[in-house]
């Protein structure tokens, strides 16, 4: 620029930095910044840098006598600009790849999980989801696949259960159609029309006992409803209802013992139904009893636990778990009697499955049979005392 005239500096200044990367300008020492003006004095007539106030690097240098070349350069600028957008945009980009990675999955398993439980709620009860083991949602595809093998449970065991009554409906219901058409025909003798009517009477008492029982197994076999639930004194109902059944079997030698805390705790159980599991399992003992039965209420190990045992026969291992189903007897005569249908065992096991425990049978210290209805301690429901307490 010295070797010009100074008129001719702007045009050759322009001219030479038309293409630059930088903003180049002539300026007065008024003209240029304060950060400019703090690094000439420290070294005046000299050129220097200096960051300016947008964070950009700058050159001033002496070019005559108050005129400075001041050079900007914004390129720094720009390209910090440029890294830092491909740096946030390398960053979505992977965030939205780890997204793709992870919908994609969860898309697919929801998708198949969907897809089985349509088939399933069409009756395709075999149908299982299925899901890889590091899925998000293989904790929901466990809990459908076990839910579908309760309801493919219940719904066999409920057809089993239809089928199993109407094969016990058809007998006594052939005896009533053959005792009215005998009571019918005009040449049945007084003495055997008496014999046919008798017989009705009975096919009709066991027709009631059955569908009774049928009833009665159809109402525990459900989810549980706690509104049967309340507080009581059972102790003392089941020492109540010992009583009444030593009443009624004076032939035979039976014993009760009672934890001594639990005569006066309120449990919080569905007395009628607890009751009744008891009732069955009293009964049948005094069906096969030879002279003693023992019945206990007491703890252990968190546990309630109320046993029936009794001197009688016994029942095999391998049949120990069958006896709960439905209909199920053992091959003696005295349990298929026309006074039983299998259905008592099958109504504890359900009232036992309402409290959250079990029934069970093995052999007793006397020989014969040993049933034992065990829950746990803890709450089913609500568990202050606060609440109302039913005798």
């Amino acid at each position: 620029m010295r070797r010009h005239p100074k008129e001719q500096w702007e045009d050759r200044l322009a001219l030479q930095t038309s293409n630059a990367p930088f903003v180049v300008r002539l300026k007065g020492y008024n003209e240029l910044p304060d950060e400019a003006k703090a690094a000439i004095s420290n070294k005046p007539n000299e050129t220097v840098s200096f960051i300016g106030s947008e964070g950009r690097f700058e050159l001033v240098s002496p070019v005559a006598e108050d005129i400075w070349l001041h050079v900007e350069d914004d390129i720094s600028m720009s390209t910090q600009m440029k890294v830092t957008s491909a740096i946030i945009g390398a960053f979505f980009v992977l965030v939205s790849l780890a997204l793709v990675l992870w919908v994609y999955p969860l898309w697919r398993d929801l998708k198949r999980l969907v897809v089985t439980s349509t088939e399933f709620g069409n009756g395709v009860l075999s149908k299982r989801a299925s899901t890889s083991k590091l899925s998000v949602i293989s904790q929901l595809s466990d809990s459908f696949n076990q839910m579908a093998d309760n309801i493919e449970q219940l719904i066999a065991g409920q057809k089993e259960l239809t089928n199993s009554i109407a094969h016990d409906l058809r007998t006594p219901l052939y005896r009533l159609r053959f005792a009215l058409e005998m009571m019918e025909d005009e040449d049945t003798p007084d003495l055997q029309r008496q014999k046919y009517r008798n017989t009705a009477h009975s096919s009709i008492e066991d027709l009631d006992h059955l569908i009774n029982q049928t009833l009665l197994l159809s109402r525990y076999n459900r989810v549980a409803d706690i509104t049967h639930f309340s507080h009581c004194y059972f102790g003392q109902e089941l020492l109540k209802e010992v009583d009444y059944f030593k009443l009624e079997h004076l032939d035979f030698n039976i014993h009760f013992d009672c934890a001594p805390d639990l005569k006066n705790q309120p449990l919080f159980v569905d007395n009628k139904g607890l009751m009744r599991a008891v009732k069955n399992l009293m009964t049948n003992a005094s069906r096969f009893a030879q002279s003693t039965i023992t019945i206990s209420f007491l703890i252990e190990e968190e546990q309630y636990k109320i046993r029936v045992e009794d001197d009688g026969k016994g029942i095999p291992r391998e049949q120990a778990e069958k006896i709960f189903e439905p209909f199920q007897q053992l091959n003696n005569d005295e349990r298929s009697s026309d006074k039983g249908h299998g259905l008592g065992l099958a109504i504890v096991k359900q009232i036992m499955t309402l409290h959250k425990g079990s029934a069970n049978v093995r052999q007793s210290s006397m020989n014969g049979a040993l049933f034992e209805l065990s829950w746990p301690t803890h709450a089913l429901g609500p568990s202050t005392k606060e609440e109302s307490v039913t005798n």
